[in-house]
């Protein structure tokens, strides 16, 4: 699995005339789950509150205050299972549950994950989001040796941590309260999240004769075939033929073949989560685009090709399909704003189709999402 990327790249817009360029330490036991010993780490500079002066009658109020949410939070965990943070439709597993007991990383990545939920639900309790910086960056420490030599009793863990872990990248940014876009580039949040969930496949690939027998794996691994769903895109869509035309009049070669290939799965993904909704209620769909796009289209979004945005702001409406599932919200338009804010101007009728997709979708599908109005 490849390392959690952490990139620099600095912002810019992007025109055509760019488009010829190509491209602390774990508990002692292990598998006995303690709380993090450093609570206000480095890890919550990035979303905690500003550091607030107090007196020590006060310090000890705010010890308590951060105990309670603590136990608040494993109470949550304990009661409400896991999968429920990820997706309101999806059904329990008991023996998903029951394993972040025994693995201490899966346990803080699930206890991270069940803190911005709360948050997202009570917005005004910002201690939230230093208690689920801090679980994630002790659940990153405590899982990174294993990642490095991977035994198969933790196979299964680190596949569920890494699908969590690839939900929090996206759920910590969108619930900044600081505003998705205004402070942090979503185009770049999202590349961390595509790079962690690409670690799913790594992760199936190598262990898949110990991961293959597990009915949790089965669900995904082998999904009904709707390819024929491919040949009527273009009737079904008409702005797949559009999107088709504008990336091969502006790419060439190997970057025209990746972002047709990418444009693809989002119209393919599209088509049979709106033609086939009860197979698939939850966003795996959302989730498995950037796994199966290449190596060379991030490379492109990394390097803001103003055509792999285009395509990317098309994903956005493909994550507005989703979004009741609460850590996506806030994505489809946040991203579309942004993209439309970087590109040349002469490819923002690009942007009319997604647009009005979401437009329609948030008509249909009410949720707490500020469109745009451009």
């Amino acid at each position: 699995m490849a390392d959690f990327p952490d990139h620099e790249r600095p912002h810019k817009r992007a025109r055509l005339s760019d488009s010829t360029a190509s491209t602390d330490s774990p508990p002692k036991d292990e598998h006995s789950w303690s709380w993090p010993a450093d609570l206000d780490g480095p890890a919550t500079k990035a979303i905690s509150p500003p550091p607030v002066s107090r007196n020590k009658g006060k310090e000890k109020q705010h010890q308590e205050q951060q105990t309670i949410t603590e136990w608040s939070l494993l109470l949550t965990y304990l009661t409400t299972p896991p999968i429920k943070t990820i997706t309101p439709e999806a059904k329990p597993n008991k023996e998903e549950s029951a394993m972040g007991l025994r693995f201490p990383y899966l346990m803080h990545s699930n206890l991270a994950l069940a803190a911005l939920h709360l948050y997202s639900e009570q917005p005004h309790r910002l201690e939230l989001l230093s208690r689920a910086a801090n679980h994630q960056h002790a659940a990153l420490a405590l899982v990174r040796p294993h990642i490095i030599e991977s035994s198969p009793e933790h196979s299964q863990p680190i596949l569920g941590f890494a699908a969590i872990t690839s939900i929090f990248a996206l759920a910590e940014p969108a619930y900044d309260p600081r505003g998705l876009g205004l402070v942090r580039d979503p185009v770049e949040e999202l590349l961390n999240s595509f790079h962690l969930g690409r670690g799913i496949k790594t992760i199936l690939t190598q262990k898949w004769e110990v991961l293959r027998e597990k009915e949790s794996i089965q669900k995904v691994a082998v999904l009904p075939d709707h390819t024929a769903l491919i040949a009527t895109l273009g009737e079904t869509y008409p702005a797949y033929s559009n999107l088709q035309d504008t990336i091969n009049q502006h790419c060439q070669g190997d970057e025209a073949s990746a972002c047709l290939q990418a444009a693809e799965r989002v119209f393919f993904y599209m088509a049979i989560m709106e033609t086939h909704p009860e197979e698939v209620p939850g966003p795996m769909y959302v989730q498995m685009w950037p796994i199966n796009v290449s190596s060379l289209f991030l490379d492109m979004l990394a390097d803001r090709h103003p055509i792999s945005l285009v395509v990317l702001a098309h994903y956005a409406a493909l994550m507005r399909l989703r979004s009741n599932t609460w850590w996506l919200q806030r994505w489809p338009s946040a991203l579309l704003q942004h993209v439309a804010a970087t590109l040349d101007v002469v490819l923002l009728p690009s942007l009319d189709w997604p647009r009005q997709k979401i437009f329609l979708l948030d008509q249909a599908l009410p949720s707490p999402v500020e469109m745009i109005n451009t």
